[in-house]
């Protein structure tokens, strides 16, 4: 499955984290450390098991150890309306 950025929301890197804005409640999401890194891996178009076994290998975890968290993530963005599920 391959998640997408809306174009409602407006994202950028600032110190420490990533804001998000979404314009239709016009809202501001701060993103820490781990989250930020899914996302970025999102916004490179990235699907699921793509970004567990990026952030995986980047952060020298299992795959196992990680994908819960991953799926997490993406499931409560995508239920916020910050991610829709589409085909890139």
């Amino acid at each position: 499955m391959t998640y997408l950025i809306p174009e409602h929301i407006v994202w950028q890197d600032v110190p420490g984290e990533l804001a998000l804005f979404d314009a239709r409640d016009q809202t501001y999401s701060a993103l820490n450390g781990s989250a930020a890194a899914i996302w970025r891996e999102v916004a490179r178009g990235g699907d699921a098991d793509t970004i567990v076994r990026t952030l995986a290998e980047r952060y020298d975890v299992p795959d196992h150890a990680i994908a819960p968290d991953v799926t997490a993530f993406l499931t409560d963005a995508i239920t916020r309306g910050l991610l829709v599920t589409g085909t890139a």
